[in-house]
């Protein structure tokens, strides 16, 4: 450039250096992990932001093709940690049958269901009270619109109370489940 003549910056040079400084700016204000991102109302000057879906809620899925059941208003509790990420879910029953002791949380649904993975926690282990066997349990867990199947599970049981550790088949994330009745 020589002195004295003046610096001519292209048009579409500048809209995509603005285009990348409102993106930035839109990165600085929020992040991904934050938890209630909902629509903001821009006529009242505050920024929109995206709807980001909530799991369907125990029971609000029946009737719908490939929901079985749901088990919303039981005593049951599952507590649980996938990977350090921990959840529960609440209204589960707990029962015993033909030999085992099973226990279900939020809505089972079939291959022929088509949506957003509701959240679900089955558990079926030997009835009998004590020490429990990775070759005695089977164990899945659906949360956060993903499903885990848990492996190579052991832990104890009683008639109120049921802990398990084990791994994930998917990724080998570790979990802990704690099942009350």
């Amino acid at each position: 450039m020589t002195p004295g003549t003046a610096c001519r910056t292209s048009p579409v040079l500048l809209i995509v250096l603005v285009a990348a400084l409102v993106t930035l700016a839109g990165c600085a204000a929020g992040t991904a992990s934050d938890s209630n991102l909902r629509r903001s109302d821009p006529s009242e000057g505050s920024p929109a932001t995206i709807d980001i879906p909530s799991p369907p809620k125990c029971g609000d899925l029946d009737g719908k093709t490939g929901v079985i059941e749901s088990f919303c208003t039981g005593p049951g509790t599952a507590t649980f940690d996938i990977g350090g990420q921990a959840g529960s879910i609440t209204g589960g029953e707990c029962r015993e049958q033909g030999g085992y002791w099973l226990f279900n949380a939020g809505t089972m649904r079939s291959s022929e269901y088509k949506g957003m993975l509701p959240d679900y926690v089955e558990v079926a282990l030997a009835a009998d009270n004590g020490k429990v066997a990775s070759n005695t349990v089977t164990a899945s867990i659906t949360t956060g619109g993903r499903d885990y199947s848990i492996r190579n599970a052991v832990g104890t049981h009683d008639a109120d109370t049921t802990l398990l550790t084990g791994s994930t088949q998917e990724g080998g994330e570790p979990v802990t489940v704690h099942l009350r009745c």
